[in-house]
Protein backbone atom coordinates (compact mmCIF):
# COMPACT_ATOMS: atom_id res chain seq x y z
CA UNK A 1 0.00 0.00 0.00
CA UNK A 2 2.80 2.70 1.00
CA UNK A 3 4.51 1.93 -1.95
CA UNK A 4 1.74 2.02 -4.02
CA UNK A 5 1.07 5.62 -3.51
CA UNK A 6 4.07 7.07 -3.32
CA UNK A 7 3.71 8.93 -6.60
CA UNK A 8 0.79 10.75 -5.16
CA UNK A 9 0.42 10.10 -1.82
CA UNK A 10 -1.59 13.17 -0.73
CA UNK A 11 -4.45 12.45 -3.85
CA UNK A 12 -4.13 8.42 -3.51
CA UNK A 13 -4.37 8.68 0.67
CA UNK A 14 -6.70 5.71 1.55
CA UNK A 15 -8.44 8.23 3.46
CA UNK A 16 -9.23 10.67 0.45
CA UNK A 17 -9.51 8.09 -2.18
CA UNK A 18 -9.85 4.32 -1.45
CA UNK A 19 -10.85 2.84 -4.77
CA UNK A 20 -7.70 4.39 -5.95
CA UNK A 21 -5.89 3.38 -3.09
CA UNK A 22 -7.50 -0.28 -3.60
CA UNK A 23 -6.33 -0.06 -7.18
CA UNK A 24 -2.51 0.57 -6.04
CA UNK A 25 -2.47 -1.89 -3.57
CA UNK A 26 -3.31 -4.62 -6.11
CA UNK A 27 -1.26 -3.27 -8.61
CA UNK A 28 2.05 -3.69 -6.49
CA UNK A 29 0.67 -6.68 -5.12
CA UNK A 30 0.96 -8.32 -8.61
CA UNK A 31 4.75 -6.87 -9.19
CA UNK A 32 5.51 -8.36 -5.38
CA UNK A 33 4.29 -11.80 -6.89
CA UNK A 34 4.95 -12.03 -10.50
CA UNK A 35 9.03 -11.00 -9.52
CA UNK A 36 9.35 -13.29 -7.17
CA UNK A 37 9.17 -11.09 -3.75
CA UNK A 38 6.11 -13.07 -2.27
CA UNK A 39 5.56 -16.60 -3.04
CA UNK A 40 1.72 -17.69 -5.03
CA UNK A 41 0.29 -18.53 -1.30
CA UNK A 42 1.45 -15.35 0.00
CA UNK A 43 -0.54 -13.28 -2.65
CA UNK A 44 -3.57 -15.38 -2.72
CA UNK A 45 -3.56 -15.23 1.46
CA UNK A 46 -3.19 -11.35 1.22
CA UNK A 47 -5.72 -11.02 -1.69
CA UNK A 48 -7.92 -13.13 0.78
CA UNK A 49 -7.80 -10.64 3.31
CA UNK A 50 -7.56 -7.55 1.22
CA UNK A 51 -5.84 -4.38 1.58
CA UNK A 52 -4.84 -3.00 5.37
CA UNK A 53 -7.41 -1.44 7.49
CA UNK A 54 -5.73 2.30 7.56
CA UNK A 55 -6.04 4.27 11.29
CA UNK A 56 -7.00 8.23 11.55
CA UNK A 57 -3.47 10.23 11.94
CA UNK A 58 -1.91 10.47 14.95
CA UNK A 59 0.18 13.11 14.50
CA UNK A 60 1.76 14.39 18.03
CA UNK A 61 1.69 17.82 17.98
CA UNK A 62 4.49 18.88 20.30
CA UNK A 63 3.57 22.65 20.20
CA UNK A 64 0.28 22.22 20.89
CA UNK A 65 -0.90 23.74 24.68
CA UNK A 66 0.36 26.55 25.97
CA UNK A 67 4.08 24.80 26.70
CA UNK A 68 4.36 25.33 22.78
CA UNK A 69 5.19 29.07 23.32
CA UNK A 70 7.60 27.80 25.68
CA UNK A 71 8.93 25.10 23.17
CA UNK A 72 9.09 28.45 20.60
CA UNK A 73 10.96 30.17 23.08
CA UNK A 74 13.61 28.00 23.97
CA UNK A 75 14.58 27.22 20.06
CA UNK A 76 14.75 31.45 19.43
CA UNK A 77 16.91 31.63 22.78
CA UNK A 78 19.42 28.59 21.46
CA UNK A 79 19.19 29.87 17.75
CA UNK A 80 20.15 33.82 19.06
CA UNK A 81 21.85 33.31 21.91
CA UNK A 82 23.62 29.52 21.48
CA UNK A 83 24.63 30.16 17.80
CA UNK A 84 22.61 26.90 17.30
CA UNK A 85 20.58 26.02 13.61
CA UNK A 86 17.42 24.99 12.82
CA UNK A 87 19.01 21.50 12.13
CA UNK A 88 21.22 21.15 15.29
CA UNK A 89 18.29 21.87 17.49
CA UNK A 90 16.69 19.05 15.55
CA UNK A 91 19.14 16.55 14.81
CA UNK A 92 22.24 17.08 17.00
CA UNK A 93 21.41 14.69 19.83
CA UNK A 94 21.56 18.00 22.41
CA UNK A 95 20.40 17.48 26.15
CA UNK A 96 18.75 20.81 26.73
CA UNK A 97 17.36 21.93 30.12
CA UNK A 98 14.83 25.26 31.11
CA UNK A 99 14.56 27.04 33.93
CA UNK A 100 10.69 26.39 33.84
CA UNK A 101 9.59 24.61 36.82
CA UNK A 102 6.88 22.70 36.17
CA UNK A 103 5.39 23.26 39.33
CA UNK A 104 4.61 26.85 38.53
CA UNK A 105 4.40 26.14 35.03
CA UNK A 106 1.72 23.80 35.68
CA UNK A 107 0.03 26.42 38.32
CA UNK A 108 -0.10 29.36 35.80
CA UNK A 109 -1.55 27.10 33.05
CA UNK A 110 -4.46 25.88 35.48
CA UNK A 111 -5.24 29.43 36.78
CA UNK A 112 -5.21 31.46 33.19
CA UNK A 113 -7.40 28.79 31.62
CA UNK A 114 -9.61 28.32 34.90
CA UNK A 115 -13.14 28.63 33.00
CA UNK A 116 -14.73 29.56 36.39
CA UNK A 117 -12.98 32.47 36.37
CA UNK A 118 -12.79 33.64 32.83
CA UNK A 119 -16.32 31.75 31.52
CA UNK A 120 -18.20 35.13 31.38
CA UNK A 121 -15.45 37.38 30.06
CA UNK A 122 -14.84 38.71 26.12
CA UNK A 123 -13.55 36.00 23.82
CA UNK A 124 -11.28 38.96 22.86
CA UNK A 125 -9.78 39.13 26.37
CA UNK A 126 -5.98 37.95 26.10
CA UNK A 127 -3.97 36.79 29.24
CA UNK A 128 0.05 36.81 30.22
CA UNK A 129 2.14 36.07 33.19
CA UNK A 130 5.77 35.88 33.89
CA UNK A 131 7.42 34.53 36.89
CA UNK A 132 11.20 35.12 37.19
CA UNK A 133 13.66 33.80 39.50
CA UNK A 134 15.29 37.32 40.41
CA UNK A 135 18.82 35.86 41.62
CA UNK A 136 19.28 34.68 37.96
CA UNK A 137 16.87 35.99 35.35
CA UNK A 138 15.58 32.44 35.01
CA UNK A 139 11.85 31.98 34.18
CA UNK A 140 10.07 29.84 36.43
CA UNK A 141 6.84 30.20 33.96
CA UNK A 142 5.15 31.82 31.27
CA UNK A 143 1.86 32.21 30.10
CA UNK A 144 1.35 33.18 26.39
CA UNK A 145 -1.71 31.78 25.42
CA UNK A 146 -3.75 28.67 25.53
CA UNK A 147 -2.58 26.91 21.84
CA UNK A 148 0.44 28.17 20.08
CA UNK A 149 -0.58 26.04 16.98
CA UNK A 150 -3.63 28.17 16.84
CA UNK A 151 -1.83 31.50 17.48
CA UNK A 152 1.78 32.16 17.42
CA UNK A 153 1.13 35.65 19.17
CA UNK A 154 2.94 35.22 22.73
CA UNK A 155 0.99 37.34 24.55
CA UNK A 156 3.89 37.51 27.35
CA UNK A 157 6.93 38.34 25.19
CA UNK A 158 5.17 39.43 21.82
CA UNK A 159 2.31 41.37 22.09
CA UNK A 160 2.11 44.72 24.22
CA UNK A 161 -0.56 46.51 26.68
CA UNK A 162 -0.05 49.86 28.19
CA UNK A 163 1.70 49.94 31.23
CA UNK A 164 -0.61 51.62 33.37
CA UNK A 165 0.70 52.21 37.12
CA UNK A 166 3.01 49.60 37.15
CA UNK A 167 5.72 52.47 35.73
CA UNK A 168 5.13 54.72 38.65
CA UNK A 169 7.87 53.53 40.70
CA UNK A 170 10.52 54.29 37.93
CA UNK A 171 9.96 57.98 38.78
CA UNK A 172 10.15 56.84 42.47
CA UNK A 173 13.40 55.49 41.60
CA UNK A 174 15.00 58.58 39.84
CA UNK A 175 13.69 60.79 42.63
CA UNK A 176 15.24 58.54 45.14
CA UNK A 177 18.24 58.68 43.28
CA UNK A 178 18.17 62.91 43.41
CA UNK A 179 17.90 63.02 47.08
CA UNK A 180 14.11 62.93 47.75
CA UNK A 181 13.34 61.22 50.37
CA UNK A 182 9.95 58.52 50.81
CA UNK A 183 8.23 61.40 53.26
CA UNK A 184 8.45 64.06 50.82
CA UNK A 185 5.50 65.30 50.03
CA UNK A 186 3.74 66.70 47.10
CA UNK A 187 0.12 68.42 47.10
CA UNK A 188 -2.31 65.65 45.61
CA UNK A 189 -5.57 67.33 44.90
CA UNK A 190 -7.56 66.52 41.90
CA UNK A 191 -8.41 67.75 39.67
CA UNK A 192 -5.27 69.45 38.88
CA UNK A 193 -3.66 71.28 35.63
CA UNK A 194 -0.08 70.51 34.59
CA UNK A 195 1.37 71.51 31.56
CA UNK A 196 -1.97 72.82 29.96
CA UNK A 197 -3.74 69.61 30.61
CA UNK A 198 -6.66 69.02 33.42
CA UNK A 199 -5.14 65.77 35.49
CA UNK A 200 -7.62 63.47 37.61
CA UNK A 201 -6.64 60.39 40.53
CA UNK A 202 -8.14 57.26 40.54
CA UNK A 203 -12.17 57.90 41.43
CA UNK A 204 -11.01 61.66 41.36
CA UNK A 205 -9.57 60.88 45.14
CA UNK A 206 -8.57 64.23 46.30
CA UNK A 207 -6.08 64.84 49.50
CA UNK A 208 -4.34 67.76 50.27
CA UNK A 209 -0.67 66.29 50.19
CA UNK A 210 0.91 63.14 50.07
CA UNK A 211 4.36 61.69 50.49
CA UNK A 212 6.23 59.23 48.41
CA UNK A 213 5.10 56.50 49.85
CA UNK A 214 1.47 57.45 50.03
CA UNK A 215 1.45 58.47 46.42
CA UNK A 216 3.18 55.04 45.74
CA UNK A 217 0.32 53.17 47.86
CA UNK A 218 -2.73 54.66 46.78
CA UNK A 219 -1.32 54.95 43.30
CA UNK A 220 -2.22 59.18 43.21
CA UNK A 221 -1.37 60.71 39.80
CA UNK A 222 -1.44 64.19 40.66
CA UNK A 223 1.58 63.86 42.88
CA UNK A 224 3.88 62.02 40.85
CA UNK A 225 2.50 64.33 37.80
CA UNK A 226 4.51 66.79 39.75
CA UNK A 227 7.31 64.83 40.77
CA UNK A 228 8.00 63.86 37.07
CA UNK A 229 8.37 67.61 36.14
CA UNK A 230 10.44 68.80 39.46
CA UNK A 231 13.65 70.01 37.74
CA UNK A 232 14.99 71.16 40.87
CA UNK A 233 15.60 67.59 41.66
CA UNK A 234 16.44 66.35 38.26
CA UNK A 235 13.46 64.32 38.33
CA UNK A 236 11.86 65.02 34.70
CA UNK A 237 9.98 62.68 32.30
CA UNK A 238 13.25 61.71 30.74
CA UNK A 239 14.69 60.56 33.69
CA UNK A 240 12.28 58.55 34.44
CA UNK A 241 12.09 56.72 31.32
CA UNK A 242 16.04 56.21 31.84
CA UNK A 243 15.12 54.72 35.02
CA UNK A 244 12.68 51.97 33.02
CA UNK A 245 15.61 51.48 30.86
CA UNK A 246 18.09 50.45 32.69
CA UNK A 247 15.90 48.43 34.76
CA UNK A 248 14.76 46.28 31.82
CA UNK A 249 12.56 48.15 29.54
CA UNK A 250 14.03 48.06 25.96
CA UNK A 251 15.08 51.36 24.32
CA UNK A 252 12.29 50.54 21.62
CA UNK A 253 9.43 50.23 24.08
CA UNK A 254 6.08 51.26 21.92
CA UNK A 255 5.49 54.49 23.07
CA UNK A 256 8.74 55.15 25.08
CA UNK A 257 10.62 57.89 23.09
CA UNK A 258 14.05 57.58 21.68
CA UNK A 259 17.12 60.24 23.12
CA UNK A 260 16.35 62.52 20.97
CA UNK A 261 12.64 63.16 21.13
CA UNK A 262 10.91 64.55 24.44
CA UNK A 263 9.23 62.53 27.08
CA UNK A 264 5.55 64.13 28.18
CA UNK A 265 4.92 64.47 31.63
CA UNK A 266 2.12 61.90 31.48
CA UNK A 267 4.45 59.21 30.84
CA UNK A 268 4.85 58.64 34.44
CA UNK A 269 1.04 57.41 34.26
CA UNK A 270 2.26 54.32 31.59
CA UNK A 271 1.67 55.72 28.52
CA UNK A 272 4.63 53.16 27.25
CA UNK A 273 3.11 50.11 26.39
CA UNK A 274 6.20 47.29 27.22
CA UNK A 275 5.66 43.76 26.84
CA UNK A 276 4.71 41.77 30.15
CA UNK A 277 8.21 39.94 29.91
CA UNK A 278 9.66 43.67 30.04
CA UNK A 279 7.42 44.51 33.40
CA UNK A 280 8.79 41.26 34.94
CA UNK A 281 12.20 42.03 34.13
CA UNK A 282 12.23 45.35 35.56
CA UNK A 283 10.79 44.33 38.72
CA UNK A 284 13.26 41.65 39.11
CA UNK A 285 15.64 44.60 39.03
CA UNK A 286 14.11 45.98 42.21
CA UNK A 287 13.80 42.75 43.44
CA UNK A 288 17.68 41.74 42.98
CA UNK A 289 17.91 45.14 44.88
CA UNK A 290 19.37 47.03 41.75
CA UNK A 291 21.12 44.10 39.75
CA UNK A 292 20.12 43.38 36.40
CA UNK A 293 19.40 40.10 35.02
CA UNK A 294 18.66 38.68 31.35
CA UNK A 295 15.70 37.09 31.65
CA UNK A 296 16.50 33.91 29.86
CA UNK A 297 14.58 29.71 29.33
CA UNK A 298 17.43 28.41 28.70
CA UNK A 299 19.33 26.77 31.77
CA UNK A 300 21.95 24.48 30.40
CA UNK A 301 22.66 22.35 27.02
CA UNK A 302 24.76 19.57 26.90
CA UNK A 303 26.17 17.88 23.75
CA UNK A 304 25.89 14.06 23.29
CA UNK A 305 28.81 13.78 24.71
CA UNK A 306 27.65 15.54 28.36
CA UNK A 307 30.55 18.27 27.73
CA UNK A 308 28.37 21.72 28.53
CA UNK A 309 27.43 23.42 25.07
CA UNK A 310 25.84 26.93 26.54
CA UNK A 311 24.41 27.73 30.00
CA UNK A 312 22.04 30.55 30.05
CA UNK A 313 23.04 33.97 31.60
CA UNK A 314 22.61 34.03 35.05
CA UNK A 315 25.24 37.18 36.34
CA UNK A 316 23.98 40.08 37.41
CA UNK A 317 24.75 43.62 36.25
CA UNK A 318 24.43 46.68 39.09
CA UNK A 319 22.57 49.44 37.74
CA UNK A 320 20.66 50.73 41.26
CA UNK A 321 21.79 51.77 44.41
CA UNK A 322 20.99 49.09 47.25
CA UNK A 323 19.71 52.37 49.62
CA UNK A 324 17.29 53.31 46.50
CA UNK A 325 16.43 49.65 45.89
CA UNK A 326 15.47 49.02 49.75
CA UNK A 327 13.22 52.14 50.05
CA UNK A 328 11.37 51.95 46.76
CA UNK A 329 10.83 48.38 47.98
CA UNK A 330 9.50 49.56 51.05
CA UNK A 331 7.00 52.08 49.81
CA UNK A 332 6.19 49.25 47.35
CA UNK A 333 5.03 46.66 50.18
CA UNK A 334 2.70 49.33 51.35
CA UNK A 335 0.56 49.14 48.13
CA UNK A 336 0.15 45.50 49.54
CA UNK A 337 0.12 46.34 53.24
CA UNK A 338 -2.94 49.25 52.78
CA UNK A 339 -3.23 50.16 49.14
CA UNK A 340 -4.69 48.62 45.87
CA UNK A 341 -3.03 45.22 46.39
CA UNK A 342 -4.29 43.96 49.97
CA UNK A 343 -5.82 40.74 48.12
CA UNK A 344 -1.90 39.90 48.28
CA UNK A 345 -1.84 39.90 51.98
CA UNK A 346 -3.00 36.09 51.63
CA UNK A 347 0.18 34.93 51.10
CA UNK A 348 0.70 36.07 54.86
CA UNK A 349 5.03 36.79 53.75
CA UNK A 350 6.83 40.47 52.59
CA UNK A 351 5.53 40.95 49.29
CA UNK A 352 6.34 44.06 47.53
CA UNK A 353 3.45 45.17 44.25
CA UNK A 354 2.62 47.38 41.75
CA UNK A 355 -0.86 47.94 40.18
CA UNK A 356 -1.63 49.10 37.22
CA UNK A 357 -4.53 50.11 35.05
CA UNK A 358 -4.29 52.07 31.37
CA UNK A 359 -6.92 54.98 30.65
CA UNK A 360 -10.45 53.65 29.47
CA UNK A 361 -9.71 50.24 31.33
CA UNK A 362 -7.58 48.76 27.81
CA UNK A 363 -5.30 47.31 29.89
CA UNK A 364 -5.36 46.03 33.72
CA UNK A 365 -1.39 44.75 35.24
CA UNK A 366 -0.58 43.66 38.61
CA UNK A 367 3.45 43.23 38.77
CA UNK A 368 4.54 41.75 42.24
CA UNK A 369 7.72 40.25 43.94
CA UNK A 370 9.92 38.70 47.07
CA UNK A 371 13.14 38.40 47.33
CA UNK A 372 12.73 35.18 45.39
CA UNK A 373 9.90 35.35 42.55
CA UNK A 374 8.88 38.38 40.41
CA UNK A 375 5.43 37.54 38.73
CA UNK A 376 3.88 40.17 36.84
CA UNK A 377 0.32 39.48 35.15
CA UNK A 378 -1.99 41.23 32.39
CA UNK A 379 -4.83 41.30 30.57
CA UNK A 380 -5.83 43.00 27.76
CA UNK A 381 -8.40 43.22 25.12
CA UNK A 382 -8.05 43.45 21.27
CA UNK A 383 -10.61 43.46 18.65
CA UNK A 384 -10.32 41.01 15.04
CA UNK A 385 -8.52 43.60 13.56
CA UNK A 386 -5.69 43.95 16.55
CA UNK A 387 -7.21 47.28 17.85
CA UNK A 388 -7.36 48.36 21.49
CA UNK A 389 -10.78 47.69 23.46
CA UNK A 390 -12.02 48.27 26.90
CA UNK A 391 -11.76 45.70 28.81
CA UNK A 392 -15.55 44.28 29.16
CA UNK A 393 -16.37 44.10 32.78
CA UNK A 394 -17.53 40.40 34.31
CA UNK A 395 -17.70 38.47 36.83
CA UNK A 396 -17.78 39.80 40.51
CA UNK A 397 -16.11 43.29 39.24
CA UNK A 398 -17.84 46.37 37.45
CA UNK A 399 -14.44 47.42 36.91
CA UNK A 400 -11.45 45.77 35.59
CA UNK A 401 -8.36 46.97 36.86
CA UNK A 402 -4.78 46.16 38.05
CA UNK A 403 -6.70 45.25 41.68
CA UNK A 404 -9.23 42.92 40.64
CA UNK A 405 -8.83 39.85 38.50
CA UNK A 406 -4.84 40.19 37.94
CA UNK A 407 -4.27 40.92 41.51
CA UNK A 408 -5.87 37.83 42.11
CA UNK A 409 -4.42 35.68 39.79
CA UNK A 410 -1.04 36.86 41.07
CA UNK A 411 -2.07 35.72 44.54
CA UNK A 412 -3.04 32.16 43.89
CA UNK A 413 0.02 31.41 41.56
CA UNK A 414 2.66 32.70 44.03
CA UNK A 415 0.34 30.62 46.54
CA UNK A 416 2.15 27.79 44.63
CA UNK A 417 5.49 29.21 43.61
CA UNK A 418 6.18 30.63 47.29
CA UNK A 419 5.22 26.89 48.54
CA UNK A 420 7.97 25.23 49.21
CA UNK A 421 10.12 28.68 49.54
CA UNK A 422 11.58 30.03 52.85
CA UNK A 423 9.62 33.37 53.89
CA UNK A 424 12.61 36.13 53.34
CA UNK A 425 12.30 40.07 54.57
CA UNK A 426 13.30 42.68 52.05
CA UNK A 427 16.16 44.97 53.63
CA UNK A 428 15.37 47.69 55.80
CA UNK A 429 13.99 51.24 53.98
CA UNK A 430 17.37 53.44 54.84
CA UNK A 431 17.27 55.51 58.07
CA UNK A 432 17.14 58.72 55.63
CA UNK A 433 14.08 58.23 53.74
CA UNK A 434 12.11 59.14 56.89
CA UNK A 435 12.70 62.70 57.21
CA UNK A 436 11.18 64.66 53.89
Amino acid sequence: LLAGILPSPSAWDPAENPEKAQERWSRVLQFMADDGYITQEQYNTAKQTGMPHTIEPQTKQVYAGSNGYLLQMVRTELQDKAGLSPEQIDTGGFKIVTTINNKDQAAAAHIMEDQQRFGGASPNLRKALVSIDPTTGGLLALYGGENYLTSQVNTATDAIAQAGSTFKPFALVAALENGWALESTYPATSPMTIEGHEFQNFKNVSLKSASLTQATEQSLNTPYLQLNQDLSNQVDPQATAEVANRAGYPKNTAGLKSDEEREFVQNVLGSASPHTIDIATAYTTFAAQGSRHTAHIVASVKNPEGALAYSGPTEGTKVFDEGVMADATYAMTQVVQRGSGTTALELDRPVAAKTGSSSDNKSAQFVGYTPQVVTAVTLYQSGTDGSEESITPWGEYDEITGSTYPADIFTQYMKTALADLPEEDFPDRTAGSTKP
